[in-house]
Formats: C-alpha cells, sequence, structure tokens
C-alpha cells in the first residue's frame, strides 16, 4: 500500500467530512469559512473541495456567493437524481 504524505492524508480526512455534510446531493451554500474556523487550511479546503464537489455562484452571478455540492461520483449509493 502506497504511504500518504501527511498533506494528502489531511486532504482525504476532510474530502470525508465534506461528502459527510453534503451527502443529500443538494446544493449548499459554501461553508470554506466555517472550515477554516475549525482549523482546516485555505489549500487543504481547496484541494479537498476540487476532489469531491461541484461549485457554482449563488444566483448565477458575481456577488451572490458560492454554492457546493458532491461530483456525482462521490455521492452516497443512497441518492438517486
Amino acid at each position: 500500500k502506497k504511504k500518504l504524505n501527511r498533506s494528502s492524508q489531511k486532504t482525504e480526512q476532510l474530502e470525508e467530512i465534506i461528502v459527510e455534510r453534503l451527502a443529500d446531493g443538494d446544493w449548499h451554500p459554501a461553508f470554506k469559512t466555517a472550515l477554516e474556523t475549525d482549523g482546516w487550511t485555505r489549500s487543504t479546503i481547496d484541494r479537498a473541495r476540487e476532489t469531491v464537489c461541484q461549485t457554482r455562484q449563488a444566483d448565477g452571478r458575481m456577488g451572490g456567493g458560492w454554492l457546493w455540492r458532491l461530483k456525482p461520483e462521490h455521492r452516497p449509493d443512497t441518492y438517486t437524481v
């Protein structure tokens, strides 16, 4: 088994947290600030988000904030479209 470096381990741990929070498959307001408050670094958040999330701007315009949802391949098997 390939040994992961510390950065990879932290990113995978955060990916699991994000998957749990977005498990219903719906769009949710981005919670990057909350993750930073919990002690996650911006770079770790960005790596994890890019791996497991789709993103879009709320209201389809600048200034409307961001929404996150899980990419289809990361949604739990119980989720249906």
